[in-house]
């Protein structure tokens, strides 16, 4: 059956939903222009894209026969932003000092290789996120262990934190590291694009082993950052076409616990049947990787 691939590569780097959306519809006109009209056209994305394409195919159901998304933020940009800058919260919690800067403003070092942290006792050692980090954990790691014991409550929707496997240690710091990449890389982005933070924790509660964690650090959100990132994009839930959701079960960058939040949505707008919700049992596997 002939068939044929389009993509938009987007105008902006970044968390750039809002050029993502109406670029990559415009795939589909453009295809039309220089071949022909497709029989079925279908939405599809990994990670960003995968919020991209499900926002195409709500907003556009007659002009989409069907989305398949994988590891994508379906449950919105808020969520997602919060979780990342939660890991972040915590991780400056139990260690203290060992990263410049706040959770409310970019940090100013590279992020660095998790491959090659670094040694900070070595003379030509620079500095970045990854090396910081495991140089804090290397000299603490029960700090590590708490921090995989973490739950965040939100109200009263309570979660595992970190996004690796309780059992197997050996994932908690890759955990870790994939997820404040956001901090060296993405929050600069973010706090530009909505004119401020959308990050607010204060009506979360932070718990070790069922207990409240006294005295952690409260941010306020932005208002025009929220506003911003509630249109850049808050799924409905109106699902009108056939749509499959991928998710690994353990994705340390953007959580699986987005689907069952997409799906309770969509389930109150009476689309449940237009959803098929996968969850692949992989652990540590890269958003957008080969098992999808």
């Amino acid at each position: 059956v002939p068939h044929a691939f389009g993509a938009s590569s987007y105008s902006e780097n970044g968390y750039a939903v809002a050029q993502g959306v109406p670029e990559s519809h415009t795939v589909g006109a453009l295809f039309e222009h220089y071949f022909r009209a497709p029989v079925r056209t279908y939405a599809t994305g990994a990670s960003l894209g995968g919020l991209v394409a499900l926002q195409l195919a709500e907003t556009y159901p007659a002009r989409y026969d069907g989305a398949l998304l994988a590891c994508g933020p379906v449950a919105g940009s808020l969520p997602q932003l919060a979780y990342v800058a939660d890991v972040e919260t915590m991780f400056r919690y139990l260690y203290p000092g060992a990263l410049p800067g706040s959770v409310a403003e970019p940090v100013d070092l590279p992020y660095g290789d998790p491959a090659a942290p670094g040694d900070p006792d070595d003379p030509g050692y620079e500095p970045t996120i990854v090396g910081e980090i495991v140089a804090a954990i290397s000299q603490d790691p029960t700090g590590l262990a708490d921090l995989a014991r973490v739950e965040v409550d939100r109200a009263g929707v309570r979660r595992g934190l970190l996004q690796a496997d309780p059992s197997d240690p050996a994932t908690h710091l890759p955990a870790l590291l994939e997820a404040m990449y956001y901090a060296g890389v993405g929050k600069a982005d973010i706090l530009a694009r909505g004119a401020g933070s959308p990050f607010d924790n204060q009506g979360a509660s932070y718990l070790l082993d069922g207990a409240p964690l006294p005295d952690v650090p409260r941010y306020e959100a932005d208002p025009a950052a929220v506003a911003y990132y509630a249109d850049h994009d808050l799924p409905t839930g109106d699902l009108q076409v056939p749509t499959v959701t991928l998710h690994n079960r353990f994705d340390p960058v953007v959580p699986a616990w987005h689907e069952s939040d997409y799906a309770a949505r969509v389930a109150t707008s009476g689309g449940a049947d237009e959803l098929l919700t996968v969850i692949v049992p992989l652990e540590g596997v890269p958003t957008g990787t080969d098992p999808f």
